[in-house]
């Protein structure tokens, strides 16, 4: 039996060649001792690639390929990255007649969406600023920035970020008080 786990990027990569007997295929070299099968599984039908230290652009397509003496089969498979990270709310100080807060989370893949809200899930009136980058690892970092109105009991805000491929969510919460306590109080902030 031979069995053939590829990728498509932009041509096929070998990512694992398993064969009873006779000369593997060479390995990619971005996969070289990060893959592994299963042989003993292979009797009860389990073919499955396992990819250790996964990297956001192993994202893709994989194409397994099957050789034995009861013929040949193929089969595609989509691998789809996911990772989302803690989300951090501070205070800024003031900023006009209100009190400016910031939410920050670096580690996210694919794209976040980044929305802050009150804690009954109330889209706030205000317009946050909001960027996101990507670093090398092509993973993001979303920071934005939103500035509450003083003068009266803010109640607790939350700054939620959700990944847009599979819509799991993390947010950080602060508690603000009315307007003599937002000068005076330092909020405590809440992580889930």
């Amino acid at each position: 039996m031979e069995l053939l786990w590829r990728k498509y990027e932009p041509e096929y990569i070998i990512i694992h060649s398993y064969k009873d007997r006779g000369k593997q295929e060479p390995q990619g070299r971005d996969y070289k001792d990060r893959t592994e099968v299963f042989p003993d599984e292979f009797i009860r039908g389990n073919l499955s690639l396992k990819l250790k230290s996964l990297r956001v652009r192993e994202a893709g397509n994989y194409q397994c390929i099957v050789k034995s003496a009861e013929g040949n089969h193929e089969a595609l498979t989509e691998l789809q990255i996911e990772a989302t990270a803690p989300v951090r709310i501070s205070v800024m100080g003031p900023e006009g007649s209100g009190l400016g807060l910031s939410c920050k989370s670096t580690g996210w893949f694919p794209e976040p969406t980044v929305r802050w809200v009150t804690q009954d899930g109330q889209a706030l009136a205000m317009e946050p600023v909001t960027t996101i980058t990507q670093d090398q690892q092509q993973l993001y970092t979303v920071e934005s920035h939103i500035t509450v109105p003083g003068g009266k009991d803010a109640g607790e805000i939350w700054c939620t970020v959700q990944n847009s491929l599979t819509g799991t969510k993390q947010h950080s919460a602060i508690e603000l008080g009315g307007e003599s306590q937002l000068a005076e109080t330092q909020p405590s902030a809440r992580q889930q």
